[in-house]
């Protein structure tokens, strides 16, 4: 398999190395990550563009993404950092999986729940409506993606539900919370949706030592996803789906994959907040 792009752009001194250590991304991410992917985007070469317009056209599709509510990691980082400090990095590292085992596949808090919730309530008056929701595996994006778009209940809607591991945080990860569980144990949890796509359905702890992405191959992984949903459309026949993901993910798409036309950013590109919904029209050339 041969190194992602922007790893051969690092080699061909095209982008500067990542400086190590990294810093925390939540300090930094106004800053490093955004500059960081903003190259990645300039620089790598793409077969496709995605670009973002202002309004639905002819040639867009339309793409409802949402990052998942509240979990429980979240809640635990935030206590971390008000007694340790912003920079503070959150305790649910892998140094930490024996302690905090309820860590793995950190599900939604009952403030999650309702955010999603929320969500639901604004969800049917979307325009248009999405023919089907893709989904992170990971337990809390499944969760809001089934709630925020009313598809929790299938047998009410004609829609389907797919899970793909383009959409999740982060692969072979440091952090407990974005494990994913045996995909035999998550479909017990959610029976009616589609986890085909999945390939290896061993869990990541089986991983624990490998290296997994870099600051760079997370971007790569996301063109390759958008990539991925885009011919998945056309096969489906549809314009409009929902993706339900994580922050990471959505701010390295945001910032590292997609262009928006001028006047189309506005705030469109900033991280996501716990239940965030928004709405992109995007086209493909």
């Amino acid at each position: 398999m041969s190194a992602p792009r922007s790893a051969q752009l690092v080699a061909a001194n095209l982008l500067p190395p990542v400086p190590e250590p990294l810093p925390w991304f939540r300090v930094v991410y106004k800053t490093f990550y955004k500059e960081r992917w903003g190259s990645c985007k300039a620089l790598t070469t793409r077969l496709h563009k995605y670009t973002v317009s202002n309004t639905p056209t002819a040639n867009s599709v339309t793409i409802h993404f949402v990052r998942h509510g509240e979990g429980i990691h979240n809640v635990l980082a935030a206590k971390h950092q008000a007694k340790n400090g912003a920079a503070a990095r959150p305790p649910y590292s892998m140094d930490n999986i024996d302690c905090l085992p309820d860590m793995i596949d950190a599900p939604l808090t009952l403030l999650g729940i309702q955010q999603a919730k929320e969500n639901a309530v604004q969800t049917p008056f979307l325009s248009p409506q999405p023919d089907y929701l893709v989904s992170s595996p990971l337990q809390r994006a499944l969760v809001t993606g089934l709630v925020s778009f009313n598809f929790a209940r299938p047998a009410n809607t004609t829609g389907k539900v797919v899970v793909h591991e383009g959409a999740r945080e982060s692969f072979h990860s440091n952090n407990i919370c974005d494990l994913r569980r045996n995909t035999a144990e998550i479909k017990q949890d959610f029976p009616f949706v589609d986890f085909s796509n999945i390939i290896d359905d061993e869990p990541d702890v089986k991983y624990v030592g490998i290296d997994g992405e870099n600051t760079d191959s997370v971007v790569d992984r996301m063109y390759d996803f958008m990539e991925w949903l885009w011919e998945d459309m056309e096969r489906s026949g549809s314009k409009c789906v929902g993706v339900a993901s994580h922050s990471v993910a959505l701010f390295a798409l945001t910032n590292g994959v997609l262009h928006f036309e001028e006047g189309a950013e506005d705030g469109q590109s900033s991280m996501y907040g716990t239940g965030e919904l928004r709405t992109y029209y995007i086209e493909r050339t």
